[in-house]
């Protein structure tokens, strides 16, 4: 399959798509296991949320040539950003957050982490149009 190619620093890449995707997932899976036995539920909502990520992911990267490789990275960042949201909220909700880092005094804290999804979309948005216009000018 021909890949599409981007205008900017972001390509299509196997390692770092998977790398991306399951390296960000993978803690639901692993919390999913450890919730189990003390609450099923959640831990079916976890699974859930790991597969549907991951289904998602994999759709994009089976479209890849048809879709540029920053708005795809882009779409899979705010996926994984959504399904951690409902899964640490679901936790909260049902009064497993302490469960999720038992090195944390405020198990609350750890929503911060969901802070790193919409800097991480940032931080990709500059890099991309500082390389897409640099490509530009030396056009």
């Amino acid at each position: 399959m021909q890949c599409k190619r981007g205008i900017g620093v972001f390509q299509w890449n196997t390692g770092g798509w998977f790398g991306t995707q399951v390296g960000s997932t993978c803690w639901l899976f692993f919390a999913a296991i450890l919730f189990l036995s003390q609450t099923p539920p959640l831990a079916a909502l976890l699974l859930g949320c790991f597969v549907v990520a991951n289904l998602v992911g994999t759709l994009i990267w089976m479209n890849r040539g048809k879709v540029d490789p920053y708005r795809a990275i882009q779409v899979l960042l705010l996926v994984v950003f959504a399904f951690t949201t409902i899964a640490m909220v679901s936790a909260d909700w049902l009064g497993f957050m302490r469960e999720l880092d038992q090195r944390v005094k405020n198990p609350r804290l750890l929503y911060l982490v969901l802070l790193m999804f919409p800097a991480l979309m940032t931080m990709f948005h500059f890099q991309n149009r500082m390389k897409s216009r640099e490509t530009e000018t030396n056009s």
